[in-house]
């Protein structure tokens, strides 16, 4: 895992994505967001907007990325990671 350390540049690109995923019901700003993010190829978007994660489950399979509250993202990370611990504990 690794931190972002890219810019992506708003091109016609993700104009067009982002009008696509607004006609799904997603306001301007998080369309955008999440077309500069497919652009990106980034692996998750992090939001603490409820209203915008419940949008992106209902449309997901739209979706080119997949988007998570930080704190509940965390949390799974470092589960994940305990249990790798333990199974090469236990070999």
């Amino acid at each position: 895992m690794s931190i972002a350390n890219s810019k992506i540049s708003f091109i016609e690109k993700i104009e067009k994505r982002a009008k696509e995923l607004t006609t799904l019901g997603f306001k301007t700003f998080d369309a955008l967001h999440i077309a500069s993010a497919e652009e990106g190829n980034v692996n998750i978007l992090l939001t603490t907007d409820d209203r915008f994660l419940r949008k992106s489950i209902t449309y997901g399979n739209h979706l080119q990325v997949k988007l998570a509250n930080p704190v509940q993202w965390l949390i799974s990370i470092i589960q994940a990671e305990g249990e790798t611990e333990n199974e090469a504990n236990r070999n």
